[in-house]
């Protein structure tokens, strides 16, 4: 279940906000469920996903039609849709179990992160 959190609430609780936009990582954040979301003026705005790192405590993922602006954290949309591209080959490979998909697309996760936080 995911909770309602206005915008300024997220901020101030996440150093590290990395923004992407609707639909352009969906394989990348497929393992992933988000924890909150926010609304606008025309409804739902953004999900947010939270993603532990080895080298960063918490950061926090903000995606759709209205998501965060990125904080300590740059947009590169060539890394992201690589990334994605891996995410999406990966969940195709049919050898694979949902559990091993789920690790090796993290994995591809955790390298999209440390390629855009500053």
């Amino acid at each position: 279940m995911k909770l309602k959190a206005t915008k300024t609430e997220i901020k101030n609780e996440y150093y590290y906000i990395i923004s992407i936009d609707y639909c352009s990582a969906q394989c990348l954040l497929g393992g992933v469920n988000p924890f909150a979301y926010s609304t606008g003026l025309y409804g739902w705005s953004c999900d947010y996903y939270e993603v532990s790192t080895n080298g960063h405590n918490k950061i926090c993922i903000s995606t759709g039609y209205g998501p965060l602006n990125c904080q300590n954290s740059t947009v590169d949309y060539k890394k992201l849709q690589k990334a994605e591209a891996k995410a999406s080959k990966i969940s195709r490979t049919r050898d694979l179990t949902w559990e091993q998909q789920k690790k090796k697309i993290n994995n591809v996760l955790l390298k999209y992160i440390d390629s855009v936080i500053n």
